[in-house]
């Protein structure tokens, strides 16, 4: 398991009535989170779960947030540190 480390991924908002969904396109996952209140912090613990997943493979580059399309959806940067 890779510790110590610091990993930044870019995740796609959609939202959907009064829920969201999230999306992260460097691994091709989507959840949806039936809150707003809490899609921040869904966002990262997702992200904690695809990057375990993860464990002896290689992990994908980091995909720029401006070459993200966002018509209408917020792309936002999640930072996640792995202790």
């Amino acid at each position: 398991m890779r510790r110590d480390m610091l990993y930044e991924y870019p995740a796609i908002f959609h939202t959907i009535e009064e829920a969201c969904r999230i999306s992260f396109p460097n691994f091709g996952r989507i959840i949806q989170v039936a809150s707003l209140f809490n899609v921040m912090t869904k966002s990262s613990v997702f992200l904690a779960y695809i990057i375990y997943y993860y464990v002896d493979q290689v992990l994908p580059n980091l995909t720029a947030v401006s070459s993200i399309p966002n018509e209408k959806e917020l792309v936002v940067l999640i930072q996640l540190e792995l202790d």
